[in-house]
């Protein structure tokens, strides 16, 4: 998988350079963590890098991503009729077209001010973990529709006020088993990050990014697709 930042410092990672310009670490190793045991790695407590400027960093290159495909699409699409029109558009395709980009241009501002919103954290505890066999309607080529087996997954989390939270996963058990039922965890709701953290991490071998949601070692610092830092606690002595 292609690295776009040293999981070890968090600087930029050049595209065919095979250790960090700045560190030396080298994330293509078979083993890039020599002597270094994942038990225990991840610390336990709350993260002391919440406020870390690259989480407000990567905000504001999504926003600016969202926006640049949102302003795109508004584009393409009246483009698009016009060539589907041979260059003729009347009054009704231009109000289509008009409807249209004006949706597109509403979502996307919509999706870029929703990362700029600020919520309430909250504590809780992974009170149960339960596997329930779904269907759901697939439609198949000839137009018939056909139902489907799949698996959901889903996480009970009893907050300190009572109300229950539901962490929903189909057909992959990845996050499903990383929260264990007694586990403490806080839900961060912060304007630059929005993500739920585990107090004590010390026996996981792997963590994912608060921002991107990537999935990292447990041995490393930063995440190597988006370059902020993972939400570990402090080592146990």
């Amino acid at each position: 998988m292609r690295v776009f930042f040293c999981s070890r410092c968090g600087t930029n990672f050049p595209a065919k350079a095979e250790h960090c310009p700045q560190c030396g670490f080298n994330p293509y190793e078979s083993d890039p963590y020599p002597g270094i045991s994942p038990l225990g790695a991840g610390g336990v407590g709350w993260s002391d890098r919440i406020h870390d400027p690259r989480f407000n960093t990567y905000q504001k290159n999504r926003r600016k991503i969202i926006l640049i495909w949102t302003v795109a699409l508004a584009i393409v699409v009246p483009l698009m009729l016009l060539i589907f029109h041979e260059g003729r558009l009347d009054g009704e395709s231009l109000i289509v077209a008009a409807v249209i980009s004006g949706m597109f241009l509403l979502i996307g501002l919509y999706a870029a001010l929703h990362t700029r919103q600020k919520g309430t954290g909250w504590d809780g505890v992974v009170e149960d973990k339960k596997e329930f066999l779904r269907e759901r309607r697939v439609k198949e080529s000839d137009g018939r529709y056909r139902l489907e087996p799949y698996m959901e997954y889903v996480v009970y989390i009893r907050r300190n006020d009572g109300k229950i939270e539901e962490l929903k996963y189909t057909n992959d058990t990845t996050l499903y088993n990383y929260y264990q039922v007694g586990e403490y965890v806080h839900m961060h709701e912060d304007r630059d990050l929005r993500a739920l953290e585990k107090y004590d991490k010390s026996r996981d071998e792997i963590i994912f990014c608060a921002s991107c949601g990537g999935l990292m070692d447990i041995r490393a610092d930063y995440c190597s697709q988006c370059g902020c830092p993972l939400l570990k606690g402090q080592l146990k002595q």
